[in-house]
């Protein structure tokens, strides 16, 4: 008989422990979905990377109407887009941010025929309050004629944060077939993840 009375008693500490155990894992499951859907607004985040984006910033980067600027108006009229870049781990990390088209805007705006040629948009990127760094986004001295709107890459240390603004104008050398395009804009991460070689992409 008591034999059957503890062999009862594991039984239902068992049980008990299952359900708890259940429910954990459903709050932790919740908790998870939670953090990510608040990520997709206002943070991209890969590996142990995560790149806060401004309210503006995170809703999109968008030139419209297109006039062609001078360089020095450029910097001084242009909307600043405001963004940093953290890395949580305990290691460096490598990364890379590109400027790419926002599709999902492009079609939202029905304006995909009327693409803006990256060849005439200038970007204009202060980091840590350096002096900026102003190149065209696509690059035609780099091979292939194109640098991916790649904004900025290297190595970033553990615990260590980078501010970052975008600046972004048509060239005054742009034609006048530009009268009627639009751009649309979103900034990318990239990272290399610890024990692969190649990038990966936050979304």
């Amino acid at each position: 008989m008591k034999n059957e009375e503890t062999l009862k008693s594991k039984k239902a500490i068992v049980v008990v422990t299952l359900a708890i155990l259940i429910v954990l894992i459903g709050v932790t499951y919740a908790s998870l979905q939670y953090q990510r859907e608040g990520q997709k607004e206002n943070e991209l985040t890969t590996g142990t990377l995560i790149l806060e984006l401004d309210d503006k910033t995170a809703n999109g980067i968008s030139i419209d109407p297109a006039i062609p600027l001078p360089e020095d108006q450029g910097q001084s009229q242009a909307e600043s887009y405001d963004f940093t870049l953290r890395n949580t781990g305990s290691g460096d990390a490598q990364y890379r941010i590109s400027l790419v088209d926002d599709e999902e805007e492009y079609e939202t705006d029905g304006c995909t025929e009327k693409r803006l040629p990256h060849k005439f948009l200038k970007t204009s990127l202060t980091k840590n309050e350096e002096e900026p760094k102003i190149k065209f986004l696509d690059n035609e001295e780099v091979e292939g004629g194109d640098n991916n709107g790649v904004l900025d890459e290297g190595t970033i240390g553990s615990g260590e944060n980078i501010k970052y603004s975008l600046k972004l104008w048509i060239d005054i050398s742009a034609d006048k077939a530009i009268s009627d395009t639009h751009f649309h804009g979103k900034v990318k991460l990239e990272a290399i993840v610890k024990g692969r070689t190649n990038y990966q992409t936050g979304e």
